[in-house]
């Protein structure tokens, strides 16, 4: 009961550290040679030690809703943040809250790999705006892997904007993570580097969606058509072929009787009128 007081408490303090520092313009410098804007900064934060801050903003072709869809939880990450390798929720508060373990690979075999327990909250402002924080938290029931060092994450997260076209959104994504342990500068480089590539992702995870299902949705037209034209050409043979059959059926009775055999013993004939192997749907009434 304490660790979730401390842990709600934490929340509401993460929520506004997020939203103020991701406005405040004069704590950030603008990393130059960049097509988003990009703004890093480096600070020693009270509870998680030497943080490397980076925030970007950028307009996806997308509404809110994808985008939150795309953000919220781990189901997603994969698609746009190329270091996560695997996630777990250990803990649902509610529908907005969850407590998550997960893991990210650095794609250095002599660079271990960092994991992460932390808290994900989600809320909408009374603005319109909606916002998706992150915060370590201590979890003792939670190890660490081999080959895996604990790395923490001071406030983080998304803040998301409406803008007047309601198929674009406005996405500032800030991330300020205590790496731990010995890691090459290039590699923090190419970390920081990721954080404006990550919302393009986003916008793309979301598209590549969309003509998927336009794909199959396509494709679905085309197979019922296709159906369609199928049980249509079946239809014309079963018809074609019970003519055929009755009409020599008929022929066979004329000429047996032209002999004088009584009719009778056509009550089961030779060549069926109906048609063979075609299905009961596919005949027509007579």
């Amino acid at each position: 009961m304490a660790e979730e007081e401390d842990s709600k408490a934490l929340i509401e303090d993460s929520f506004h550290h997020l939203w103020n520092d991701a406005q405040n313009n004069t704590l950030w410098k603008r990393v130059k040679d960049q097509p988003r804007d990009l703004f890093k900064r480096s600070y020693k934060h009270k509870k998680f030690g030497d943080c490397l801050s980076m925030k970007a903003t950028a307009i996806v072709p997308a509404s809110m809703e994808e985008v939150i869809a795309q953000i919220k939880g781990i189901d997603h990450v994969e698609e746009w943040d190329p270091f996560f390798k695997s996630g777990t929720v250990l803990e649902s508060w509610n529908e907005n809250c969850d407590i998550i373990h997960s893991v990210y690979s650095t794609h250095v075999p002599a660079v271990p790999d960092r994991d992460f327990v932390f808290i994900e909250c989600r809320k909408m402002r009374d603005d319109g705006a909606y916002m998706s924080v992150v915060t370590s938290v201590e979890r003792s029931n939670i190890p660490v892997g081999s080959n895996t060092i604990r790395a923490k994450l001071a406030p983080s997260g998304f803040i998301l904007f409406p803008t007047a076209d309601a198929m674009k959104t406005s996405i500032t994504y800030m991330l300020q993570v205590n790496i731990k342990g010995s890691i090459p500068v290039w590699l923090k480089q190419k970390l920081m580097m990721e954080i404006p590539q990550a919302i393009d992702r986003i916008g793309s995870s979301i598209r590549n969606k969309i003509l998927k299902g336009m794909a199959v949705s396509l494709q679905t037209v085309i197979r019922e058509r296709q159906a369609r034209d199928s049980v249509a050409m079946l239809k014309k043979m079963a018809s074609k072929r019970k003519f055929v059959a009755e009409e020599i059926l008929q022929s066979e009775r004329n000429y047996f009787k032209s002999l004088n055999i009584a009719d009778t013993m056509f009550r089961v004939p030779l060549i069926s009128s109906q048609p063979a192997i075609i299905p009961p749907y596919f005949q027509l009434s007579t």
